[in-house]
């Protein structure tokens, strides 16, 4: 399924990328390059109307922190993820907080993540 890329949020999200916060340039160090067992991320990914903190077009997986930005916000990040499902992507959410304090976790449940989708995809 072809993703859609909404060209009016170009300008905005290589802003984000340029004043990200700590936390998204704390993970992006972490995944960038491939560093995440050979996997590609994006940063500030367009996708449709929205923009995602993380996204992995191999393995169809958004990845969000959720810092202030998200305070107040449930029911548009609801919204918003029921968007990317009907889109066959995956997402996962990390607290602000985990990021900073505890990024070994993060990291870790990112990798369970990946290998549960090549086991997924080994054919019997």
């Amino acid at each position: 399924m072809k993703i859609r890329y909404n060209n009016k949020l170009h300008e905005r999200a290589r802003d984000m990328r340029t004043w990200g916060t700590l936390t998204e340039a704390l993970l992006w160090e972490c995944v960038r390059n491939r560093k995440m067992l050979g996997y590609r991320f994006l940063r500030q990914k367009i996708i449709g109307d929205y923009i995602v903190d993380f996204f992995c077009p191999k393995l169809r997986l958004v990845i969000e922190i959720d810092g202030t930005s998200h305070v107040g916000k449930k029911d548009y990040d609801k919204y918003r993820e029921e968007y990317l499902n009907l889109n066959d992507l995956s997402i996962i959410r990390f607290r602000d907080c985990d990021v900073k304090n505890d990024m070994t976790s993060v990291l870790r449940a990112i990798e369970s993540y990946i290998k549960k989708h090549l086991e997924r995809e080994v054919p019997l």
